[in-house]
């Protein structure tokens, strides 16, 4: 019985792994899903993409990485208890590759004193355009919102 039990508790985590089929975009995914995860944050995703994309890892990173680390920070600032959740999209339709994530907007600065902050999105939008992608930023009934097309 204690050996079923251990072993239920080891495959249990497998429910939470992010499986796309391509390493990269598994990595950066179940890393935010964990991270998210450790500070009672959930994330709601809609995946379905090709094992392969034809843009570069750091690229994924650079996008993926850095927008849901915002998500997360801002979400983060919600009160402990009433954490609210982070929508993530990632699709691919033949060589098109929509990336959305949004989250509501705390009602406190997320800024945290002594930390560099705006280089994030900045970088995000430079590697959009430098793979001839399409970015928007809105913000709409309180709710933080960045939308990326790339065709890869």
């Amino acid at each position: 019985e204690s050996q079923l039990s251990a072993l239920k508790k080891k495959f249990s985590s497998l429910d939470q792994m992010i499986d796309t089929g391509n390493s990269i975009v598994d990595g950066i995914l179940n890393y935010g899903s964990n991270k998210a995860g450790s500070l009672g944050i959930s994330i709601n995703f809609n995946l379905w993409l090709d094992t392969d994309l034809n843009i570069s890892p750091v690229d994924l990173y650079i996008i993926i990485g850095n927008t849901m680390d915002n998500a997360i920070e801002a979400c983060d600032a919600f009160p402990a208890g009433h954490k609210p959740s982070i929508s993530c999209t990632l699709r691919q339709k033949n060589h098109v590759l929509l990336y959305e994530i949004s989250n509501p907007i705390p009602q406190v600065s997320v800024k945290k004193a002594g930390v560099i902050h705006g280089y994030g999105l900045e970088n995000v939008k430079e590697c959009v355009n430098r793979n001839n992608g399409f970015i928007s930023v809105k913000t709409e009934n309180d709710i933080f919102c960045v939308s990326i097309t790339l065709n890869v």
